[in-house]
């Protein structure tokens, strides 16, 4: 993270949201990134709970609070409503450390918001293999504003643009359980060509 982050005005507007010393918000903010290095290099932290976020940034009163003024202070994003990560430390895939675009890129390339980690080098059979297991996953969430979010990650760092078809149905392997789950035709899903 850059030292300067340190500085700037959201760690005070944090501060007076939680009526602590910029010292002590400069505290939570480092125990924040290092936390989301060590568990959730994606940036996803809101895979948590409140509380638990709350304990592991050593926080000692209500979760909540916490979570409401560093979402309300820009530091963490709101994700949309069916993506399992919920929290999204802001701009992560832009300040994060090499190790975690190295884990990002082993894990599939793709941050928590959607954003394809710049260690992430895709050939086109690699992009065809990433785009179809994401669409797979996010159309078994019905998550159709997370899919135009990963649409416009690999259109930035690819070139490849985006037109919306409707895909016929098949069965996508969970990464999470290792079982078999069809995949509807609707919502439609999105494929590329090289713009």
């Amino acid at each position: 993270m850059d030292k300067d982050t340190l500085r700037h005005p959201k760690v005070l507007h944090l501060a007076r949201a939680l009526s602590i010393s910029i010292l002590e918000a400069r505290g939570l903010l480092t125990t924040l990134w290092a936390v989301t290095e060590c568990m959730y290099p994606d940036g996803g932290i809101g895979r948590m709970e409140d509380e638990e976020i709350a304990a592991a940034l050593d926080w000692p009163r209500n979760g909540l609070p916490l979570v409401e003024a560093l979402v309300k202070c820009g530091i963490v994003d709101p994700l949309f409503e069916d993506c399992p990560a919920r929290l999204y430390v802001h701009d992560w895939h832009e300040h994060c450390s090499p190790a975690c675009h190295d884990a990002v890129t082993k894990l599939g390339g793709l941050f928590a918001n959607g954003m394809v980690s710049v260690r992430c080098v895709l050939f086109d059979e690699e992009v065809s293999t990433l785009r179809q297991r994401k669409a797979a996953a996010l159309a078994t969430l019905h998550a159709g504003k997370i899919l135009a979010t990963i649409a416009a990650g690999i259109e930035q760092v690819s070139g490849w643009s985006s037109r919306k078809v409707a895909l016929p149905s098949f069965e996508a392997k969970s990464t999470t359980h290792g079982s078999t789950v069809p995949v509807p035709d609707s919502p439609p899903n999105y494929i590329y060509t090289k713009g």
